[in-house]
Parts: structure tokens; sequence; C-alpha cells
């Protein structure tokens, strides 16, 4: 915590951020933080500005789903993002940043009123994907402001409210001796919110829905989006598709080779870039003067895919190619 530059940068003669005595404000503030994100985001510029007074010191958001995703709130939960006021360079609000860190124990973020947000999370992957959250919130509710609904209260009407009973990891074996169907479980948390183990899932009644599948040892999820960072995208599966292209053609039936023919043939056909058109013309003529066998269609597929992840184009055919080989 003193600062030291422990590895300077390649590039000779930078300072450092004029945020850098905020960092330290959080990192001894959240013991456990290893990554925070500052963005001058409009729409968490504007969110200090629903209040027209300009004097709030906070923003109260409840009953959203996207709460779940800023880090210790569930959808029914009360969110209180503070709010300190700008001043003219960064490090003069390190002071005000400090009590609204030990005002707001729970809050994952601070908003500076007309300029951004501080936000941070346990690794950089956890702080990007709490800041998105923040940031989704904080655009929804200044519609929702636009549609004269108050994000802060209560809905009045159309949110679930019987009465359930918690059932913690201490009950368990009591439960155990009831009869499930007659059970009312509530899983009232995500990242963080309370101490969720997963024995729940074993006492659900059969038609519900538990928060982990039970006995799998594997979850799949969608990529990119708040699951997997892009870099894994890039440096990873996308090499993996083109290091493995040939091989999976090789084993591929005669009508999956042409449903991906066909996709593929889709896609060249949207290119709209006269020169990379040409480049995929050209694999369509070499395809078609082979009379378009099964091996000409393979090899036209592989120069196509290649290519296009060469080019970074994003295309349906090729997602398709590429899902199939993952």
């Amino acid at each position: 915590m003193d600062q030291k530059i422990v590895q300077p940068p390649v590039t000779p003669n930078l300072c450092q951020s004029a945020c850098t005595p905020l960092w330290y404000v959080v990192f001894r503030n959240r013991p456990s933080v290893k990554c925070v994100i500052h963005t001058h985001s409009m729409n968490a510029l504007m969110a200090t500005l629903l209040d027209p007074d300009e004097k709030a010191d906070r923003v109260r958001i409840t009953h959203l789903e996207m709460l779940k995703g800023v880090g210790n709130h569930a959808y029914d939960g009360i969110l209180e993002v503070p709010i300190i006021d700008n001043r003219p360079s960064e490090d003069l609000l390190a002071d005000q940043l400090d009590i609204a860190i030990k005002k707001f124990p729970k809050a994952n973020a601070v908003l500076v009123r007309r300029h951004g947000i501080y936000c941070w999370g346990d690794s950089w992957e956890q702080a990007k994907t709490q800041c998105e959250s923040f940031d989704y919130l904080f655009e929804t509710i200044i519609k929702m402001r636009q549609m004269g609904i108050d994000y802060s209260a209560l809905p009045p009407s159309g949110s679930y409210r019987e009465e359930r009973k918690s059932i913690d990891a201490g009950s368990i074996k009591a439960a155990e001796k009831s009869s499930a169907s007659k059970l009312e479980i509530v899983v009232n948390g995500t990242n963080g919110m309370t101490n969720i183990n997963n024995a729940r899932d074993l006492i659900l009644p059969d038609k519900a829905i538990p928060l982990l599948p039970k006995n799998r040892k594997i979850l799949l999820l969608d990529i990119e989006g708040c699951t997997t960072a892009i870099s894994f995208v890039k440096e990873t599966l996308f090499p993996y598709v083109v290091s493995n292209i040939d091989s999976f053609l090789e084993k591929s039936s005669k009508e999956n080779v042409e449903k991906h023919y066909n996709a593929l043939i889709k896609d060249v056909g949207s290119i709209k870039e006269e020169d990379t058109k040409k480049t995929f013309d050209s694999f369509i003529d070499k395809c078609t003067g082979k009379n378009k066998d099964t091996s000409a269609l393979k090899e036209f597929i592989s120069d196509c895919v290649k290519q296009m992840v060469a080019k970074d184009i994003k295309a349906t055919g090729l997602e398709f190619m590429q899902g199939d080989m993952w």
C-alpha cells in the first residue's frame, strides 16, 4: 500500500494516473479487491442527475433482475449506490470516496456526480461483469423515470409476494425428513449474496429448477458476455478452429459438409467490401472448377473459415461452423 512501482512500463517517462490515490482507497477498504475500473459512462453520469436538486448521496434501486450482477444483491434486494460530488481532478476525490465506501459496505461501486463511476471486483473479470451490470441498471432506471416508474419502490403489483421459507445449510437434515413436494425453497442470492452451497438442490421438488443442475460435473455456458473473457475466444477458441478445420471436415459426413458449404455461400454473398469479396469469389471459382465434389466443398469451407477468422468477419455460417467444432 506504499504505492511503489513494482515494474515500470516499457514506455519511459510516463506519469501515474490521477486516479492512483483512489485505487488505494478501494484496496484499503476492500482487501479482497484485485481490480478497479473507472468509466465516463453516460448512463452512470445521467443516473447522478435523476435527483434534480443534485443533493442525493445515493441512487436506490430494487426489483430488477440485473441486481444479481452487481454483487451482494438479489432481484428483490435494495441496491444503494453512493454518489459523491465531482472535483476539478480525480485525486481530490479520495476523501469522499473513502467515506462513501465505509458508509455503503454492500456497494461495489461509487458514482461521481456529472462525471462517471468507479467499480471494483475480486478479479478483473468480476469487476468488468459488475461494471457492465451497473451500466445496464443505470440505463434501465433512466428509462423507467421517463415512463414515470419509481425504480426505488416495491412494484405496486405483478411481483411475486407469497411468503416463503428460507432453508439454510443447518436445516438441510431436518428438511430431508419432510415431504419434498411441500417444501417452499427460496434461493435468495447470487454473486455472494448468501452462503449458497447447493445442498438445497438435493431437496428441491422434482418440478423445481435448481440453482445449478444437481449431479452434474460440468456446466456449459454461452461464450462471451458475462461468462467468458473475449481474450479466451480470440486466443484459444478461434485458433482451435483454424488448426482443426481440415481434420474436422475429413471426419464429417457428406450431408454435414454440404450443410456448412451452403451456409458459408450465403455469408460470402453478403460481403460488401470489394477486395474481400474478390478473395472469397476466387474460392468459389476454384470450387466450381472442380465440379463441386465433396473434396472441393471441403477445400472451399477450409479456405473460407480460415480467411474469415483472419479478417475477424462476423457471419452466421461461420459461427455455425465454429459452434459445431467447439
